[in-house]
């Protein structure tokens, strides 16, 4: 019984693990592209591995867990679509040859997408994944020459091009998703949050949270820098009040020494 446990644990590792490394506009293997009905081929086929599990398969919240996850599938992979339509437009309004659009596409994209990816991840497992498909879109960029009607400035500002696009690609189910997990490790006391607080926590997650390289959710999706929240709450205050006065005269409070012999 404890082997068959042990193994049901991997396999159910094994499995999730194949559910997140199927979330990529490119493929592991050769970064091709892939699309959302792609990716949702993938993730169903994890789902039902899941499910075939035996010892999950009698569990009441595990069918939950699944269930839920399977209705967050069709949000999960449109972003790919949406990303790669996006792609799509920004090239089209720089009126692009066939030779630099494919070199941005099959080349450069890929290669600033896992080098991101390997920065981000935490997870040990994964980083070796995502080390493997850099290396070898870093080998595929290295073998196919830059185009060369491009300029030394123009390539610069197409890796900055290719940089902020990368890190526009969220694999999540919500733009919000980083806030609901700050929520969820908040002690509501069995009385849940105010919506005043749920106001100031929104302007935290979005003005005062910040990345490695020091910008905030606002910052990267304006595109524009905001004042420090912190400073600018600090010169709202304005000068500070008085204390408040009592109504009543205090009487000063005298110690009174009895006579002691000497």
């Amino acid at each position: 019984q404890y082997e068959t446990l042990k193994a049901t644990q991997a396999d159910y590792h094994q499995q999730l693990q194949a559910l997140s490394l199927a979330l990529h506009p490119f493929t592991l293997e050769g970064s091709d592209f892939q699309t959302t009905l792609q990716v949702t081929a993938q993730l169903q086929q994890s789902l039902q591995a899941l499910r075939a599990l035996p010892q999950l398969s009698t569990l009441t919240h595990a069918a939950a867990a699944f269930d839920k996850f399977a209705r967050q599938i069709p949000d999960l992979t449109m972003v790919i679509n949406t990303w790669w339509h996006w792609v799509h437009q920004c090239l089209e309004s720089h009126a692009l040859d066939s030779q630099t659009s494919n070199w941005l596409l099959t080349q450069l994209l890929p290669l600033v997408y896992w080098q991101q990816q390997v920065d981000k991840t935490k997870s040990p497992t994964l980083k070796a994944h995502y080390q493997q498909a850099y290396r070898q879109a870093q080998a595929h960029y290295q073998q196919q020459p830059v185009p060369a009607s491009l300029t030394a400035h123009e390539i610069q500002q197409w890796w900055a091009w290719a940089d902020w696009m990368v890190a526009h690609f969220q694999r999540t189910s919500s733009p919000v998703e980083g806030r609901n997990g700050l929520l969820s490790r908040i002690h509501h006391t069995s009385r849940g949050l105010s919506a005043q607080r749920l106001a100031v926590l929104t302007v935290i997650h979005n003005f005062g949270l910040t990345r490695k390289d020091g910008s905030t959710a606002a910052q990267r999706l304006f595109g524009s820098p905001f004042p420090d929240l912190f400073q600018s709450i600090v010169d709202g205050f304005g000068e500070l009040p008085l204390p408040r006065k009592s109504r009543k005269a205090s009487n000063a409070q005298t110690p009174d020494l009895l006579a002691v012999p000497a």
